[in-house]
């Protein structure tokens, strides 16, 4: 009788002792994983290139240029056709030359073309809808794609015109091809 109690006491101090260990082991995993998710986000941002495109005036002549404002060079960089109308946006845009990189710190002028109707247009107008008012009295979206010294391909979108730039998204893109 005295031999299946103190085996009793054991046997339940044994399962108390192993359920406080698994719960405590539980949360040394769950904090580890924390700190590794976090350690490769802080990875991640002293890499992630972030740009910023602008217009500066010159000797009467509009420049768009962009600046990587990020820590990280930024590679393949392509700014999408930026339309300038709502009644025929795939017709009416802006198109940028591919810059092939961009170190951290470093503004480059981008050459430019305006097509009015799907055809190449003058240019002599200038880059009107991408400033602030009283010259623009609407915005335009402007899609940034390029990649990191990684490989990791980022979309970025802002908002450029009335509203001055505003940065709308800035995320990594889903590489993965569908099964």
């Amino acid at each position: 009788m005295t031999f299946e109690i103190i085996n009793t006491v054991i046997l339940s101090l044994t399962l108390i002792t192993v359920a406080a260990y698994t719960v405590i082991t539980r949360r040394l995993h769950l904090t580890s994983q924390a700190q590794l998710r976090e350690l490769v986000r802080q990875r991640q941002l002293s890499v992630i290139p972030a740009l910023l495109p602008f217009i500066r005036w010159v000797w009467g002549e509009d420049k768009f240029e962009i600046t990587n404002i990020g820590h990280g060079i930024a590679l393949n960089i392509q700014i999408k056709d930026v339309a300038y109308s709502t009644t025929a946006p795939d017709q009416n845009f802006y198109r940028f030359e591919i810059v092939h990189f961009l170190r951290p710190d470093v503004t480059k002028e981008l050459k430019w073309k305006v097509f009015s109707l799907g055809v190449e247009a003058n240019p002599s107008g200038g880059l009107p809808h991408f400033k602030q008012p009283p010259i623009n009295e609407t915005n335009v979206t402007v899609a940034i794609s390029f990649q990191d010294i990684l490989g990791t391909q980022y979309d970025q979108v802002l908002q450029m015109g009335r509203d001055g730039t505003k940065q709308i998204s800035l995320k990594p893109m889903d590489n993965e091809a569908p099964t």
